[in-house]
């Protein structure tokens, strides 16, 4: 049985779902967004399958902004890690001159 499809310009279905345009092209670049495209480029999802793409995207971007915090907070303590590596090879040559 043939389900029914949609092309579906980015646009429409950043207004359908709420999650902007870019944000559902990167989306689509990272795999997270599974839609084919029609010959005009629309995207082609089943219409049976937009709720749970809107869903899907919700969860998509809750997991980026938390994995983006994440990043966030490591890059931050490579830099105090690579400050306090600093400090102790700083005190190792002083040793080795005394």
């Amino acid at each position: 049985m043939r389900r029914e499809s949609i092309g579906m310009l980015i646009g429409e279905l950043s207004r359908r779902t709420g999650v902007s345009t870019r944000s559902l092209r990167y989306y689509e670049q990272q795999g997270l967004l599974a839609a084919g495209r029609t010959a005009n480029g629309c995207l082609d999802e089943p219409l049976d399958q937009l709720p749970l793409c809107e869903g899907a995207l919700e969860t998509a971007a809750d997991r980026l902004d938390e994995l983006d915090r994440r990043i966030g907070a490591l890059w931050q303590l490579r830099e105090r890690l690579a400050g306090q590596v600093e400090r102790t090879r700083d005190a190792l040559d002083a040793r080795e001159r005394s």
